[in-house]
């Protein structure tokens, strides 16, 4: 009698997860029926994307890397290729660690001094 129950009952959960996980959040189903009622929402939402990545352009936090200033450290040389500059500093920061830690401390002091000054 036992096992049968908790046979129902496991159904019974693996039913409802399996049909939980069909559907949207309740967040994104409102989203989608103010959508279906206001047909020009979706433009007003585009516009606005459109006008959010523009000012992230212009402000010079965008993901171009074209502002990037690194400093100096042993073992990192610029190759001018800001994506391949980045991975090849994480890797000389975490090597300088590892070989000289009172080196690394002073120098991200004085990296953290330099990027608060130029904030």
């Amino acid at each position: 009698m036992k096992t049968e129950q908790l046979i129902v009952i496991l159904s019974m959960c693996s039913c409802s997860i399996a049909i939980a996980q069909n559907r949207d959040c309740g967040t994104m189903e409102a989203l989608k029926h103010q959508q279906q009622q206001d047909t020009s929402l979706t433009k007003k939402m585009d516009s606005l994307e459109v006008i959010k990545q523009q000012f992230l352009k212009e402000s010079g936090r965008y993901e171009n890397y074209s502002n990037l200033d690194l400093p100096v450290i042993p073992g990192f040389t610029p190759t001018g290729d800001p994506e391949t500059d980045l991975k090849n500093f994480a890797i000389a920061k975490k090597e300088l660690y590892a070989k000289n830690p009172e080196l690394y401390k002073e120098l991200t002091r004085k990296e953290s001094k330099t990027q608060n000054k130029r904030k």
